[in-house]
């Protein structure tokens, strides 16, 4: 996102990584409510990053986010 808003971007034809899932990975082992927590702060940091242009869209993706999150901690009991 940051090379296309600030500089510019390029296409490669072929499989450049791989993604591996396992149940000792740093995210997979997180709870679900801070994995959503996480993602709210991501947004959040993308936001500051991208500027008022995409401002709305962030909002709204980061607001869904949130409120997910809060309804995974009050499913654990954690208010």
């Amino acid at each position: 996102m940051l090379a296309i808003r600030f500089g510019t971007l390029g296409y490669v034809d072929r499989i450049m990584s791989v993604y591996r899932q396992h149940d000792a990975g740093v995210w997979t082992q997180r709870r679900p409510a801070d994995k959503w927590a996480e993602i709210v702060r991501r947004y959040e940091s993308v936001r500051e990053l991208l500027g008022e242009e995409y401002r709305e869209s962030l909002d709204r993706h980061s607001c869904v986010a949130a409120y997910v999150a809060a309804m995974e901690y009050e499913k654990q009991g954690d208010f």
